[in-house]
């Protein structure tokens, strides 16, 4: 059944009566649940009235749910123009912005969106927005909104989960990514980022296990790849953390990260021209990447390389003054010099910045 009105010759403007039938029509197919005839309605009464705000709304709310949000864009930004107050449509304008990267024009949407009609929807894309501009503890706040009303919501108890992940509260944030995978046991990302937080909770057998179950469902998932190496690095096995960060560089291999900890794993192995190879390497993409500089510098270190030591992590101090790692790798580098007075000062200032290290750094000074 076609919705589209036999109008010879040039369109006049459209009869009101005419429009809101239409729209009732629409509506009507939407209860039956005939979206696609509903969309169809929808483009034939802005076809009529391209100003006609529930044809816009609804239309960019389909271009929500099909993924096309520049499309969707289009049309709600013109709806939003007419009616800044409908809260639905605020939320829907959010979330497309959000799904093209530009979460500061999402936010503001949403907060309002929320403020007017505080949907579930509205609050789990608000969430997201304040995640994307670091704004984490208000994130968790929107959250409980939509697990107040929603407590089945997966979605929800994995953006619970991120949030809790970045705010480095891991074992909440492991509960959290665990209820997701209760209510959906291949959520692939739920899985990544219960490994990381088992790992930062120094949990690193059971991360291992978990990024495993998630390289079996997704064998190419770059994180877990990378998650796994780090894990069995931390477990003492650097040959196979060697060879899942080989895996990983092989799927993509200008990764400054991966060939950092790539070469620390060389490094353990007392594979040392492959490590400082690695890490120059990392450098080469990544000039400024401090951990690079820090770690090469004690492979340096380590080869007796102590001028060219001392030169990498002066740079790194350069970007990063306040690192105390740097600070303790200068003070080995300064005492391979013969420079003691330097190098005692550079510890002091390590101890400084992180007074556990006292008791290590004492050792060194009395020797």
């Amino acid at each position: 059944m076609s919705l589209t009105p036999h109008i010879p010759g040039a369109t006049p403007p459209a009869d009101r009566a005419q429009i809101d039938a239409m729209l009732d029509q629409c509506f009507a197919l939407l209860d039956q649940g005939k979206l696609e005839q509903a969309r169809l309605g929808f483009d034939a009464v802005l076809k009529l009235d391209p100003n006609e705000f529930e044809a816009l709304h609804m239309l960019g709310a389909f271009a929500v749910q099909k993924s096309d949000f520049p499309k969707a864009i289009e049309l709600l930004e013109k709806a939003v123009a007419m009616d800044g107050e409908y809260g639905i449509a605020l939320a829907n304008l959010g979330i497309a912005y959000l799904e093209t990267g530009q979460p500061d024009k999402a936010l503001p949407l949403l907060e309002k969106a929320v403020a007017l009609e505080p949907t579930p929807e509205a609050w789990l894309a608000l969430s997201v927005a304040q995640q994307a501009k670091g704004q984490y503890e208000a994130a968790l706040g929107s959250l409980k909104h939509v697990l107040a009303e929603q407590p089945q919501n997966a979605e929800a108890h994995f953006q619970m989960g991120s949030a809790l992940l970045w705010l480095k509260r891991f074992n909440e944030a492991t509960s959290s990514f665990t209820e997701t995978l209760a209510l959906q046991p291949r959520h692939v990302p739920a899985l990544v980022n219960k490994a990381h937080a088992l790992l930062g909770a120094g949990k690193a057998f059971d991360a291992l296990l978990c990024y495993e179950k998630a390289l079996a469902i997704e064998p190419g998932r770059m994180a877990a790849l990378i998650g796994r190496g780090r894990a069995l690095a931390t477990l003492n096995r650097p040959e196979e953390s060697l060879a899942a960060f080989n895996k990983a560089l092989a799927l993509k291999p200008d990764q400054p990260d991966v060939l950092t900890e790539r070469g620390n794993v060389l490094h353990v192995l007392q594979r040392v021209d492959e490590a400082l190879a690695s890490h120059q390497q990392a450098l080469a993409l990544a000039p400024d990447h401090l951990t690079t500089l820090v770690n090469m510098s004690a492979v340096l270190l380590g080869s007796g390389r102590v001028a060219e030591a001392l030169d990498s992590v002066d740079r790194a101090l350069g970007m990063a003054p306040d690192m105390a790692v740097a600070h303790v790798n200068r003070g080995h580098a300064l005492l391979g010099l013969g420079r003691a007075e330097e190098a005692q000062a550079a510890f002091e200032r390590a101890v400084q910045l992180e007074p556990a290290r006292a008791q290590e750094l004492e050792r060194l000074l009395r020797r």
